[in-house]
């Protein structure tokens, strides 16, 4: 998703933002300043976390399916950290070390741009299909008989359209 202002010479309307998907085509129009500055936050996260990138995962992992193997074991590894701190905490009574969890959460996410980039994908569209599906699970909220029996076209084809 992109946003492009929209110039008005009249002060006294609000700043105005076309909204664009990924082929540049019009979906919509927002005044909301902060949903602007969070899509601008996104997108430079993932371009910041690339520029940290190994190109060992280029090289190496090439041969075994290269950044999305990479991604997909580091999320692994660091959700792993966060589960550690969490089960120290509730079975052994340590202090919930706050400022770990965050740290493994920013980790997690690092590898999370590395695999969406890959696949071509930004946090934004993949968060708008994610809510989409949850919305055809749970129309209202969370139950069990929902969770139970998914309708697994239906989440299909919401995740497709949004």
């Amino acid at each position: 998703m992109k946003f492009v202002e929209i110039t008005d010479s009249n002060p006294l309307h609000p700043r105005t933002w076309e909204i664009r998907n990924q082929h540049g085509e019009k979906i919509g129009t927002t005044t909301n300043k902060e949903l602007v500055a969070r899509n601008h936050e996104y997108s430079d996260y993932i371009q910041d976390a690339i520029r940290t990138e190994s190109l060992l995962s280029e090289v190496i992992l090439h041969r075994s399916g290269g950044r999305i193997l990479h991604a997909s074991l580091g999320i692994s590894d660091e959700a792993g950290e966060i589960a550690k701190a969490v089960k120290a905490h509730i079975y052994y009574g340590k202090t919930l070390d706050t400022a770990n969890l965050v740290e493994e959460a920013g980790d997690v996410m690092w590898y999370l741009a590395v695999l969406l980039d890959e696949l071509g994908y930004s946090f934004e569209a993949v968060m708008r299909k994610n809510i989409a599906k949850r919305k055809a699970r749970y129309p209202e909220k969370f139950t069990q008989e929902h969770a139970l029996n998914r309708n697994l076209t239906k989440e299909k084809t919401a995740m497709e359209n949004a």
